[in-house]
């Protein structure tokens, strides 16, 4: 067999004795008359909530919308702000090749990045004085033909019963809309 290993008192070389308390039940048992105390288990303090009370779960639904709409309105603030930012990062990381090639042509980085800067603009305020004035020829050209586009859809076979039943109603906003601006375009009646 095995030795059993005695602990070893502070003192050397004397074993020390094992005390082994006595549970409640032995104390008991070995002593007429004592009853074991009973220990008190922990309480934790809980948040009882009754959901078939019709207020209560009224409230906590309500509770819970007001917190999913607070979230989703956090999420899409840091949408707003993350396309901001994704969108600079890549501007700098675009234009660090142009300002490095400046640097290495004896240019301070400071000024490297003034006249990297100033070209990006002009070169987007390039872009928009070319871009704007053909939007607005192609959106003029396309509200003068509207009518003649309505008049060629109704004049054709299926598409006349659709037309004249659930478009006029649309027609006749549109050209409410379109004859109170400038532009002087009026639409037929559709009947």
């Amino acid at each position: 067999m095995a030795e059993q290993q005695v602990p070893v008192s502070p003192v050397e070389g004397e074993p020390q004795e094992r005390v082994i308390a006595p549970t409640g039940e032995q104390r008991a048992s070995s002593q007429p008359g004592l009853v074991p105390p009973e220990v008190p288990t922990p309480v934790t303090p809980r948040l009882r909530v009754d959901l078939t009370r019709s207020f209560t779960w009224g409230f906590t639904a309500t509770a819970g919308a007001l917190v999913a709409l607070w979230l989703a309105t956090g999420v899409a603030t840091l949408a707003s702000v993350a396309v901001s930012v994704a969108l600079a990062v890549f501007l700098a990381l675009a234009l660090n090749p142009v300002v490095g090639w400046l640097q290495r042509h004896r240019l301070s980085k400071a000024m490297a990045i003034t006249v990297v800067f100033a070209g990006f603009v002009l070169v987007f305020a390039g872009v928009i004085w070319v871009v704007v004035p053909m939007v607005v020829t192609q959106i003029g050209a396309f509200a003068a033909a509207v009518p003649q586009y309505l008049t060629d859809m109704r004049n054709r076979g299926p598409l006349k019963v659709w037309l004249t039943s659930g478009v006029y109603a649309a027609s006749v906003a549109v050209g409410f809309m379109m004859s109170s601006n400038s532009t002087g375009v009026s639409f037929p009646s559709l009947r």
